[in-house]
């Protein structure tokens, strides 16, 4: 695992490219002529019969992130939904002010850090034990699962026939049996993120906002104060196991998810 998690850090990967998207930004790219798309082939025979049984996911771990991109290999920046008095009733307004600390509180992470699966290997290596097959030597396989991923990343491969604008680029890694996917920027996305504008800026940090007024550190319905800074870095990460099936062929996947709250 030490082996792989150097691999992440290295960035040694074999990239799987989709769409005319490059991930170097440096080079100026030349426009292409536009290429219509081409329509999916499908197989009805593939999709004759029962429907595949699914497991439903099981949670496995979590760790947290704080402010200064620290990892903490537990849930201390889970925090509980805390809707405020008055909304169940629907009143016209709550008296929030989605800007406030936007100008001098507003602790933004650096974009230009990638991290990619670097947190959860950190999590895989001092969680060895929960990911194990029966029978199996770590030597072997140390990590029992077939992928290790990023929700978001099957969200955008799941979403890809329906997406027309915007391309994307997955690395990905095999380390003894298992795939290890994570996402490379394309230069689309490096020039939309470079030249996003204040009102764009302030419309992100509004969404984090109002998060921070729904949710509450203790489990008991209070608002976080409204001096506190707004870190957008404050969350915890779930790790999710999930099996197709129980039945072979059958694949097994590690997820992590961004946990904002729970009830």
């Amino acid at each position: 695992m030490e082996e792989a998690l150097q691999t992440a850090r290295d960035r040694k990967v074999s990239k799987h490219k989709r769409g005319l998207d490059q991930e170097a930004p440096d080079v100026p790219r030349t426009k292409s002529p536009h290429i219509p798309p081409s329509p999916l082939s499908a197989r009805p025979s593939f999709y004759q019969g029962s429907f595949p049984f699914y497991r439903l996911p099981s949670e496995l771990g979590s760790f947290s992130l704080d402010e200064k991109r620290c990892y903490h290999n537990d849930a201390r920046r889970l925090r509980y939904l805390s809707p405020p008095p008055g909304m169940d009733r629907g009143e016209a307004s709550l008296g929030w002010d989605l800007m406030d600390g936007f100008e001098d509180r507003y602790v933004c992470r650096n974009e230009d850090d990638k991290e990619g699966l670097l947190h959860i290997l950190t999590w895989v290596k001092e969680n060895k034990g929960l990911l194990r097959g029966n029978g199996r030597s770590a030597s072997d396989r140390p990590v029992d699962r077939d992928f290790v991923t990023w929700r978001g990343h099957l969200t955008k491969i799941l979403c890809t026939p329906y997406e027309t604008q915007e391309g994307w680029i997955l690395a990905v890694t095999l380390f003894k049996g298992t795939l290890y996917i994570s996402e490379r920027e394309t230069a689309v996305a490096y020039k939309k993120r470079k030249e996003r504008t204040r009102e764009q800026e302030k419309l992100m940090y509004s969404g984090y906002k109002f998060e921070s007024y729904m949710c509450a550190g203790l489990s008991i319905s209070i608002l976080l104060k409204w001096y506190e800074p707004l870190y957008v870095t404050n969350n915890t990460c779930t790790l999710d196991s999930v099996r197709t099936c129980d039945r072979p062929p059958s694949n097994s996947t590690l997820v992590g998810a961004i946990a904002l709250a729970e009830l």
